[in-house]
């Protein structure tokens, strides 16, 4: 009979297991808490005055959660919540807090100003600094979606003037479907797929924003390599 590797789930443990030794050195939600760790948050911590009731949360750890939960295409406050309890890279950057959904929708609309400011510059940095999930095809960007069922793929996105007639996919026999763009210029650009007449976020790329109607809108950055080229630049889950 085949030997298996050990496995014990209710093995006690001689010392308690540190979630930073769960979350990779180079993860976004380590990112994101660094740079916030670097940030201004002034404007927000001055909104506290006064001593009475419980001490609040830390708003520099309400903030790296909502930042990494924008970031990774969650911005329901139930949602966010639950990712503190279920998803190590949230429960590291809560160090062991657990704001409900409640205090979490009150920081965010009393600090709505404030932090769209920061949600702005922080999605703007991230995509520079991350792995790119789309491929630079010498002068074009190369996007891919896989789809057995789907008719029809198109792009829509700020590089096209959310024009979905004029970049389409084309399927290969596996169900994957490509399209290749002309690279933009350097810049942060939202887009979107259309799928058989469905608007809906890249699945395929991890970076996203809150769109005007509920959803999330894709995220690309588009930076002048050294070399004069340009490079595109998301993120890699």
């Amino acid at each position: 009979m085949k030997t298996f590797r050990p496995y014990e789930p209710d093995q006690m443990l001689l010392l308690p297991p540190s979630l930073s030794d769960w979350v990779p050195e180079d993860h976004l939600a380590r990112f994101v808490g660094d740079l916030v760790d670097t940030m201004d948050l002034s404007a927000i911590e001055d909104a506290y005055d006064e001593e009475r009731g419980h001490p609040p949360y830390n708003p520099r750890m309400m903030v790296k959660v909502l930042l990494y939960g924008y970031s990774t295409g969650t911005y329901s406050s139930r949602k966010l919540a639950a990712r503190i309890t279920d998803h190590v890279p949230m429960r590291f950057l809560a160090a062991g807090n657990e704001p409900d959904f409640r205090t979490i929708s009150d920081f965010r609309k009393r600090h709505e100003k404030a932090l769209s400011g920061l949600f702005d510059q922080v999605l703007q940095i991230a995509a520079e600094a991350v792995s790119a999930r789309h491929d630079l095809d010498r002068d074009a960007l190369v996007f891919s979606y896989h789809d057995d069922h789907a008719a029809d793929v198109r792009l829509a996105g700020d590089f096209n003037q959310w024009d979905m007639s004029r970049d389409r996919f084309t399927r290969d026999s596996d169900g994957l479907w490509i399209a290749r763009l002309g690279t933009p210029g350097p810049g942060c650009y939202r887009y979107k797929l259309v799928v058989d007449g469905r608007w809906i976020d890249d699945p395929g790329h991890l970076l996203k924003c809150p769109d005007p109607y509920g959803g999330f809108n894709s995220l690309l950055w588009v930076a002048d390599h050294p070399s004069g080229d340009s490079i595109t630049r998301g993120t890699d889950d």
